[in-house]
């Protein structure tokens, strides 16, 4: 026990700072927490991925989070668990650069320009970047070519869209017949599974209809710049990914950084490129050659510094009108007071009237309501473009139509008519169909009601 408290106590004190950093440092940076942790919530509770809701992304990471919430849901657990996984990713990272992975952190929990540690937050998008730094731990050290090809499994049933472009270096610069072999075996048990468990819960068709047929969808409908500032930091990375090339062409860890620039398509926003930024500091001190031991006591002085100005930040937002809350399954939710009112009179109005409910607002909003009651995840519950699979339109209009009669469909029609790339993905048009077809009955908060007879 000493000798493991010797060797990681740089990553259990790690660990607590995580933990903090996610519930209340950075809180302001949770992005689609709430949605990810709906999908291991709704598997939780038996329900069948692409039958009875949606989702684009094969089903490795849910399941994955899946498995701790069968021990709790509540979200203190699930941060907990989260906390633990990013300090073992420094920890992986560091069995590759040694002591230099710690010179990430300063970056990571700077929080701007750019807030980098948007990428720590749970979610598909984090699991992936695990499954990549792990592969690149695997390469490095020449291990199993079956431990690497099971890896390339999991990087592609975490998100499909990026994971099969990893077998290009992986399986380019192998040049083994046998070790391919391998490599292809590997791959091939974990999509075994995921497709037996599709034919086993009838979901197949699903599946291809929202994560491979509807990816033309999605792209057409969320290609998006959100800003034109964020091509300086881009155009930086290739000029430095030019040069390494040239230098080096047959390292296969610049390919599989390179290739994480794959977070930004089709959204290209902060959040997605800061994996891509991640992955380049990342591989800048991999081919480094200084070294830096006993760093860490310099860099956690830097880190408490930076968490302790962003707790500040984070607890006087917006002149002190956000509180933590608790609430069923989410016992630390940082709410503006606003917030907190909109909470309490939509649930009181789905608890005393007389018909039943489908939530029809922003993903975020739907999915904390469903968490927080104990109630299913539907298709209407993420109501974003690209996220219905192919003619989504169509078929969200006839699973409105087959709703019973005298369902109350609440919907945040400020969304329809506020600016466009306000919500951009928020499938605007299928809120309009509720408002121009169905009976308008009383507004509740900030949505209005509808009724369908």
């Amino acid at each position: 026990m000493k000798m493991f408290l010797k060797n990681n106590y740089v990553y259990i004190i790690l660990y607590f700072f995580f933990l903090f950093s996610l519930l209340v440092s950075y809180n302001l940076f949770f992005g689609d927490t709430i949605v990810n942790y709906g999908f291991s919530y709704a598997i939780t509770r038996g329900e069948i991925p692409y039958v009875d809701f949606n989702l684009v992304i094969p089903l490795f990471s849910p399941w994955f989070y899946a498995i701790f919430l069968m021990i709790s849901k509540s979200s203190l657990w699930y941060f907990s668990v989260q906390a633990f996984l990013v300090a073992l990713l420094f920890k992986l990272i560091s069995l590759v650069i040694k002591e230099k992975s710690f010179l990430l952190l300063p970056f990571l929990f700077l929080g701007f320009p750019i807030a980098l540690v948007t990428i720590i937050f749970p979610g598909y998008n984090f699991i992936l970047m695990v499954l990549i730094f792990l592969l690149i731990y695997l390469e490095v050290n020449k291990k199993s070519d079956y431990l690497i090809g099971f890896i390339l499994g999991l990087m592609i049933l975490t998100k499909h869209t990026i994971g099969i472009f990893y077998l290009l270096p992986s399986f380019f610069f192998v040049g083994d017949v046998k070790r391919l072999k391998m490599r292809f075996l590997g791959l091939s048990l974990p999509i075994f599974v995921f497709f037996l468990y599709l034919f086993v819960t009838g979901s197949f068709n699903a599946f291809i209809n929202l994560c491979i047929l509807g990816l033309f969808d999605f792209a057409s409908s969320n290609s998006v710049m959100f800003s034109y500032w964020l091509l300086l930091p881009l155009f930086l990375c290739f000029i430095y990914y030019f040069y390494a090339i040239k230098k080096n062409p047959k390292d296969i860890v610049l390919y599989y950084s390179i290739l994480s620039i794959l977070y930004i398509i089709p959204l290209f926003d902060s959040y997605h490129l800061s994996f891509f930024l991640f992955f380049t500091l990342f591989f800048i001190l991999y081919r480094s050659t200084f070294t830096c031991r006993y760093i860490f006591r310099y860099i956690f002085l830097f880190l408490f510094f930076e968490a302790s100005l962003w707790t500040y930040i984070t607890l006087s937002f917006q002149g002190e009108s956000y509180h933590f809350q608790s609430y069923p399954n989410y016992p630390l939710r940082y709410f503006s007071k606003k917030d907190i009112h909109n909470y309490e009179e939509v649930m009181d109005y789905v608890k005393n009237t007389s018909y039943d409910v489908v939530f029809f607002g922003l993903g975020t909003e739907n999915y904390f309501y469903k968490i927080t009651n104990n109630l299913d995840i539907t298709y209407f519950d993420l109501p974003n473009y690209g996220n219905y699979g192919y003619q989504g339109y169509e078929m969200m209009i006839e699973r409105f139509e087959k709703l019973d009669s005298f369902t109350a469909i609440i919907v945040d029609t400020s969304v329809l008519y506020g600016k466009k790339n306000k919500n951009q993905q928020y499938f605007r048009e299928l809120a309009s169909y509720v408002v121009e077809n169905y009976e308008y009955l009383e507004t509740v908060s900030k949505y209005r009601v509808y009724l369908k007879k």
